[in-house]
């Protein structure tokens, strides 16, 4: 009989579980064992994934090559010991996985037997398990969720030593807070040259101290030191994701007003409530001098890349103004564009704000150019986009009440707790509003002649700059902010195009870019 080559399979959801001392690994590799030798199969190689959840294996390397020998016919099916190893579905896009299996025919095999998903039973079965596995997924994280907020709420530490303030400590046996003696006296002395001696650098604070700015103003900041445990964060449904597809730390998010926790762990407190709440009302006073500030960036949060479309943020250069850039997100941080790093060189700020500022008082403000600018928009595309604009927009709102009638079903069986469910139908609510304004306004734009709105908007826009250079820099950055979206920028620090705010309110971002006339 010939033999079926496959792959094995073998997966745990953290480091510690594939660690050699736990039976995680080796327990998968003694059904693999056993299976291979009951089903005659060849295994053509062995993946372990290590420190991945089941429902997101699709963004592992190891799994687009599962894919791929798959897709060429190189293997017959994958070999795991349960189908909770292959696959816990969080959401329905989870089971691309278990697709790529019926396009390319391949049988998931188990111990006790053979799912081939391209039957009707084989389909029926591989999908019930995923989804009672993506379900027992959610209860143990419910229910953990759960142990750890009750001990939080009675003073205890349910989470790892690493996310203790600095200078507290832990005595698990005893379940109690303590302050650390070698670094509760820096904190202490810290609060005293920040109070006493009015040292109120954060950097400086920093250098004697051996903590970051950041570091400096959190410690600050912390109620442990008065003896309260404040917890304003929590780690929400949103995950990081790792390029390899390994585990990350979830996104953490503000907690609502009813879910705060405030109580009391250290009766004799660090730092006396008097001193601590002086220190406060000063880092209040410099974060109201710090707004108060004039910023040297004039187009900030306005201007975008012309060539991967992501926004050109500033990068202050400290005490010397010649070292401020505008930079593009997706250059310094390609993480959040899919890996892929944009080309854009930094553009200097005294090269591109005089730029834009010229552009607004010189040609924006002559009649000449903007009946160019007008002529140049190409209305009869305008409305042939609107219409899309409205089928798609149509389609998201579809979609959205589709989600909310789900998620009242789900709330109704039990499946999620009140909270969760107000949470979520009070986002889907607030998305379904914003969507009803922008499709009022796609119609209104649509059966008002969207180039009427534009060529009204720029002429009124026109008439105001004209006064634009004797304006003090506030009003400017004002009407920047109620008249234009964005400055699209190319790199040798030239304007290709303008997104105007259109409307009478101004307060609803309507994208309609238009591209300069040369």
């Amino acid at each position: 009989m010939e033999k079926i080559s496959v792959i094995s399979f073998i997966r745990v959801s953290t480091e510690e579980q594939g660690d050699t001392k736990r039976a995680g690994i080796s327990r998968q590799k003694i059904a693999i064992k056993k299976a291979k030798e009951k089903y005659n199969l060849t295994i053509l190689k062995e993946y372990q994934l290590i420190d991945v959840s089941g429902a997101n294996i699709i963004n592992t390397p190891e799994v687009h090559e599962i894919i791929h020998l798959m897709r060429t016919k190189q293997i017959s099916g994958i070999l795991a010991a349960d189908v909770d190893r292959v696959l816990r579905a969080k959401d329905f896009s989870s089971f691309q996985f278990l697709q790529e299996c019926i396009i390319s025919k391949s049988l998931i095999y188990l111990p006790d037997r053979i799912i081939d998903l391209t039957t009707q039973q084989g389909f029926f079965d591989g999908a019930i398990q995923a989804i009672f596995g993506g379900n027992e997924l959610r209860q143990i994280i419910k229910r953990i969720h759960q142990a750890k907020e009750a001990k939080r709420k009675a003073g205890k530490f349910p989470t790892n030593e690493l996310t203790l303030p600095a200078g507290v400590q832990y005595d698990r046996e005893k379940e109690r807070f303590y302050y650390d003696g070698i670094e509760s006296v820096k904190i202490k002395q810290m609060f005293n040259l920040f109070d006493k001696e009015q040292i109120h650098n954060y950097a400086e604070l920093g250098r004697r101290f051996g903590y970051s700015i950041a570091g400096i103003k959190v410690i600050l900041q912390n109620t442990i030191y008065i003896g309260i445990r404040t917890i304003t964060q929590k780690r929400g449904e949103e995950r990081y994701l790792r390029k390899d597809g390994r585990q990350a730390e979830r996104k953490k998010v503000n907690r609502s007003s009813n879910q705060i926790i405030k109580v009391k762990v250290i009766d004799d407190p660090l730092i006396p409530v008097d001193q601590f709440k002086r220190v406060q009302k000063i880092i209040l006073q410099k974060k109201k001098l710090r707004n108060n500030k004039p910023n040297r960036f004039k187009f900030n949060g306005k201007l975008y890349c012309s060539l991967c479309g992501a926004p050109l943020y500033a990068s202050a250069g400290g005490k010397n103004p010649r070292k401020d850039y505008y930079v593009c997100k997706r250059k310094k941080h390609p993480q959040f564009f899919n890996g892929k790093k944009c080309d854009m060189i930094n553009l200097r700020r005294d090269v591109l704000d005089p730029t834009v500022e010229s552009f607004l008082s010189s040609k924006l403000s002559s009649k000449i150019f903007v009946k160019k600018l007008i002529k140049h928009m190409g209305c009869d595309a305008e409305k042939l986009r609107l219409q899309e604009d409205i089928q798609i927009q149509e389609g998201l709102m579809e979609k959205l009440k589709t989600k909310k009638h789900r998620l009242i079903d789900v709330y109704t069986d039990g499946t999620i707790d009140e909270d969760s469910f107000r949470v979520s139908v009070t986002k889907i609510d607030r998305d379904l509003m914003i969507g009803k304004d922008q499709l009022k306004e796609l119609y209104f734009a649509l059966n008002a002649g969207k180039g009427k709105v534009i060529k009204d908007t720029l002429e009124l826009i026109q008439g105001d700059l004209k006064r634009y250079k004797r304006w003090s820099p506030d009003c400017r950055k004002q009407f920047v902010k109620k008249h234009f979206d964005r400055f699209v920028i190319n790199p040798n620090a030239e304007m290709t195009s303008i997104h105007v705010l259109c409307g009478h309110s101004y307060t609803r971002r309507d994208m309609d870019s238009l591209p300069l006339p040369a």
